[in-house]
C-alpha cells in the first residue's frame, strides 16, 4: 500500500479534513513526506480557511463525484459515462443520472466518436452496456471488444 492510499483511507475514515501532522501522526510516517503527498497527488484538496485559523492547511480526499484525471483537471461527461460502461454489465440510465450527466446525449457523444453502446427497455428503465471500445490509435479504450464473463450454467 503506498503512502497516498494509507493517507486516503485515513482523511475518508476520519470523515473530516486534517492537518498534514495530525495525518503524519495517525499513519506513522514523515510528515515532510505526507506534505508532499497532499499537495502532488490529484485525489487530495485543500479545503477553504477557517475564519478562527486561517493559517491552518486542512486537506480532505476527493469523492468520488469529483474524481480528477492525472493532470488535476475534472473528468470530462464522456470520460465519467465511458468509465461506468467499460465493465461492460448493463447500466440503467439513472447510474448515469447520478453521475450528473444527460445519459442519452453522453451515449450519442460516445456512438459518435466509434464506441458501441447497446441500449435496451425494461419498463420505466433504459439499459446501456458497452460492447465494443472504439479502435481509435491513441485512444486509451482502443483495445477491441469487451471480454464479458460467461453466463452461470445451471445444475439440473
Amino acid at each position: 500500500m503506498t503512502l497516498a492510499d494509507e493517507i486516503a483511507r485515513y482523511l475518508a475514515g476520519s470523515g473530516r479534513p486534517q492537518i498534514a501532522e495530525r495525518i503524519a501522526r495517525a499513519i506513522g510516517a514523515r510528515t515532510y513526506y505526507v506534505r508532499y503527498t497532499l499537495r502532488t497527488d490529484p485525489r487530495f484538496v485543500l479545503c477553504p480557511a477557517e475564519r478562527q485559523r486561517p493559517h491552518v492547511k486542512r486537506y480532505t480526499v476527493l469523492t468520488p463525484r469529483r474524481a480528477r484525471d492525472g493532470g488535476g483537471r475534472a473528468l470530462t461527461h464522456n470520460q465519467k459515462v465511458l468509465a461506468l460502461l467499460a465493465d461492460g454489465r448493463p447500466h440503467s440510465h439513472l447510474e448515469l443520472y447520478d453521475l450528473r450527466v444527460v445519459a442519452h446525449s453522453r451515449v450519442a457523444a460516445l456512438r459518435r466518436l466509434g464506441h458501441t453502446i447497446e441500449c435496451s427497455r425494461e419498463g420505466s428503465l433504459y439499459w446501456y452496456r458497452l460492447l465494443l471500445k472504439a479502435g481509435r490509435e491513441g485512444d486509451p479504450f482502443s483495445s477491441g471488444p469487451i471480454a464479458l464473463p460467461a453466463p452461470p450454467s445451471v445444475a439440473a
